[in-house]
């Protein structure tokens, strides 16, 4: 199962994509995501989940993850829309065009993910799926959301066995900064690892909500040689 991305993504018939944001329910955040053609791209689900369920009962603490989950029926292309918006009107609206192709021959297990970056080789790694597959010397990114003035950011690290090196991070801000800007420091934060040697290693992503780890999530990365 693939995150949707904007602005393109393609999977094969009777995959699974999905796209996560984060809604604030009391503070009138909220998101919504459909799909033009149902018959090509249908949503099979939604899931909520706290950032904090202790909190999820006091005033303020319905921060949550929102998750929506489509399945491809049919070969064909669709559109989803993804509206974001605050206190009832829409503050951001993205299109992404979802290519949906007939299902291939080969095992899903048996090759890797669908490649997002064709001339770098980038594979864009999903919590959700559990494990991941790439070849050697390819490379694998995870993205998440965070938001340094409200407290929220995320840790994410290999292990330590020579299968997979960090070579890069990226920190881009959602909006442009200006001086005296108050909690408009949102932003996406990037963590690019490269597999360096044949083998399996175990990629370790933290959720962080004020200094403490709100949630975890272990990834096992198995690297394979060069065919």
């Amino acid at each position: 199962m693939q995150q949707i991305i904007p602005l393109y993504a393609s999977l094969e018939v009777g995959q699974e994509i999905y796209y996560s944001a984060s809604v604030h329910g009391s503070l009138g955040v909220e998101v919504n995501v459909c799909s033009n053609k149902e018959d090509f791209l249908k949503l099979s689900g939604a899931h909520f989940a706290y950032n904090d369920r202790k909190k999820a009962k006091q005033p303020g603490g319905d921060a949550t993850t929102k998750t929506y989950f489509f399945e491809a029926l049919q070969a064909g292309k669709s559109i989803a829309m993804i509206e974001k918006s605050f206190r009832g009107e829409l503050k951001e609206g993205f299109k992404v065009e979802i290519i949906v192709r007939e299902k291939s021959a080969v095992k899903v297990d048996e090759v890797s993910s669908e490649v997002l970056d064709k001339d770098q080789g980038t594979v864009k790694l999903m919590p959700l799926k559990g494990k991941e597959v790439i070849k050697l010397g390819q490379k694998i990114m995870y993205t998440a959301n965070v938001h340094g003035s409200v407290g929220k950011g995320v840790k994410v690290f290999a292990e330590d066995n020579g299968v997979l090196l960090l070579t890069d991070t990226k920190f881009v801000y959602n909006k442009e900064q200006v001086e005296g800007m108050s909690g408009g420091d949102a932003a996406t934060n990037s963590f690019i690892f490269e597999g360096t040697k044949v083998g399996e290693a175990t990629i370790t992503i933290q959720g962080i909500f004020r200094g403490e780890v709100k949630n975890e999530y272990t990834i096992v990365v198995h690297v394979i040689g060069k065919k």
